[in-house]
């Protein structure tokens, strides 16, 4: 049975279909029910390729200068490091899976970890971590990392999680919000 997290703080909830693990690398498939007014910022991934694909309710995709409204049924592929993002700016909910190719444990422990700062409190009202070495882990774990000026900050966020500060806290994040016997 898939299990599933969900944030308080963006009203979305994740899905975990498929895992890195269970199909040995391969992929990781994540069904995404995203609220109205949420999605997330610019960004890039270097290890994994994006397949978005609409189940119901309406995305916005932006990939390099484009940007798309995906309707039920419709897909949009991101390649490595390319920017993109999405979001959703209907008044409803809008329901995708996300199909990472390979698979990205990290990835989804990032988004376990994420949604339990939510939950917790420990994030601010967009969702990001209160905390920088936190921040810091999540993107390196997720393989994520922001565009533009923001862009700048990914070299720090790198530097700051392997400290040994930074280890120690991401032992912590996966002993509290990751299931036992996931990879990560």
């Amino acid at each position: 049975m898939p299990d599933s997290v969900y944030s308080p703080v963006q009203k979305d909830r994740a899905t975990f279909l498929t895992t890195s693990r269970a199909s040995g690398g391969e992929l990781t498939l994540i069904e995404i029910e995203l609220a109205p007014g949420g999605g997330n910022t610019l960004h890039y991934h270097t290890a994994f390729t994006e397949h978005f694909h609409v189940l119901s309710g309406q995305l916005g995709v932006r990939i390099g200068q484009e940007t798309r409204a995906l309707g039920r049924g419709q897909s949009a592929l991101v390649r490595l490091r390319e920017h993109h993002r999405f979001f959703n700016s209907t008044a409803e909910v809008a329901v995708f899976q996300v199909e990472l190719r390979p698979g990205s444990a990290g990835f989804e422990s990032a988004i376990r970890i994420a949604y339990g700062l939510a939950a917790d409190g420990r994030t601010t009202q967009t969702g990001i971590p209160r905390s920088f070495v936190d921040l810091a882990i999540l993107a390196g774990m997720a393989e994520t990392y922001p565009t533009g000026p923001a862009g700048i900050l990914a070299a720090v966020l790198g530097r700051v999680a392997s400290t040994r500060i930074g280890r120690r806290r991401r032992s912590e994040l996966i002993a509290r919000y990751c299931p036992v016997g996931d990879i990560r």
